[in-house]
């Protein structure tokens, strides 16, 4: 299987570890140690928004069927990666929200409350 057709497989709810348990499956490695692995596949789809929408521009080479594709992808691409950029910093509002809202830690000393 090839690493387009993997990050072609879009399936609800899929997590950073799914995607990097499918390609270390395969032998590539797309993300380095550290590296957010959404934002990298938010990245693949602004590159491919790109790529399709050169593509509906090329008139003299693609017919008008081809080329009103191209802006359909275009569309998908650029909404995915929007959708994912916005999942994100959902998950960091919440998490965010989560530290404000836990009780503060203490030096081992005990609030006479």
């Amino acid at each position: 299987m090839s690493a387009r057709e993997l990050f072609l497989k879009h399936v609800d709810g899929i997590t950073a570890d799914d995607i990097l348990a499918d390609m270390s499956l395969y032998g590539y490695s797309i993300v380095e140690p550290g590296e957010d692995v959404f934002e990298k596949v938010a990245q693949w789809h602004d590159k491919n928004a790109r790529y399709c929408l050169e593509a509906s521009k090329d008139e003299p080479r693609l017919n008008e069927d081809d080329r009103r594709r191209a802006r359909e992808a275009a569309k998908h691409h650029a909404a995915s990666a929007a959708a994912i950029r916005n999942k994100m910093a959902g998950e960091r509002r919440s998490a965010i929200r989560a530290l404000k809202d836990a009780p503060a830690e203490t030096d081992g000393e005990v609030n006479p409350e």
